[in-house]
């Protein structure tokens, strides 16, 4: 139950951070982890379904209490940020958190002019965040839209082994979001495989170790199996995560990075709880 609230806990600061890489990645991590425990753990699968409905009913709990507390739909508001470019006819006024106001059957009612005034007046503020939050969004969208042009403009003059690390584009003074197209444009397809190669190997080391872990029972090995699956998934979600954000070539993506190597090479891996 403790784990269970934890991941969920964890859960909802995901989908607060109103981010599509950020849910794409997280998604793609909990693929990974669903399958590969079901794949791997089949004594254990009882106790993962009883574990992932202990989380669904507690993230579903904390979702409509953070819903009243804030007095927002947190989960719909969630879906309208990952809808770019949705016209605002169609995204509804609900999405983020308040029924749209019918003030015809008000109309009679002269004493209530002024408090009628006051929510026709936060109804047009509503309205307003709504417009701007839209457009920001496509406003987003364009200039990835652009970024992702110049790179591939970049990437075209020297594919295999790039154009050097000074390399940039003429916009955003440089900065770019999107990694893989930058990595690219600096090192080429040879240089991102060179960066990849490690992560491949730990791949084909798992799923080795998925296949053994399938043929014979052993308390040992199904420890390091799940230590190496919730490793894998964590880096799995940052890496999806990069494609629009830069999250794998910072600090935190590094360390991930280089601490799943040392524990794929580590032949005398043990779990110390």
């Amino acid at each position: 139950t403790i784990y269970a609230i934890c991941a969920a806990i964890n859960l909802i600061g995901i989908l607060q951070t109103y981010t599509r890489g950020v849910y794409l990645g997280a998604f793609a991590a909990a693929v990974f982890v669903v399958v590969f425990l079901f794949l791997g753990l089949k004594d254990k699968r009882r106790r993962m379904c009883s574990f992932l409905a202990k989380t669904v009913c507690v993230f579903a709990v904390g979702v409509i209490a953070l819903s009243i507390i804030n007095s927002t739909h947190v989960f719909s508001y969630g879906v309208f940020r990952v809808t770019l470019g949705t016209p605002l006819e169609s995204i509804g006024k609900e999405l983020i958190g308040y029924e749209e106001e019918n003030h015809s059957q008000d109309n009679d009612a002269a004493d209530d002019t002024d408090d009628d005034t006051a929510d026709d007046e936060s109804a047009l503020r509503d309205d307003a965040s709504i417009e701007t939050d839209v457009e920001s969004n496509k406003e987003s969208l364009g200039i990835r839209a652009e970024m992702k042009t110049k790179l591939n403009e970049l990437i075209a003059q020297n594919p295999v082994f790039g154009n050097g690390l000074g390399a940039a584009i003429e916009l955003r003074d440089g900065r770019v979001e999107m990694v893989y197209h930058d990595v690219v444009s600096k090192i080429g397809f040879l240089g991102l495989a060179i960066l990849l190669l490690p992560f491949l190997i730990m791949i084909c080391k798992f799923l080795k170790l998925t296949v053994d872990i399938r043929r014979q029972k052993d308390e040992e090995m199904e420890e390091e199996y799940m230590s190496k699956v919730v490793l894998l998934a964590a880096l799995i979600g940052i890496m999806v995560s990069t494609y629009t954000n830069p999250y794998f070539l910072n600090s935190l993506g590094l360390f991930i990075y280089c601490l799943a190597m040392r524990i794929f090479t580590n032949k005398n891996f043990e779990l110390e709880v």
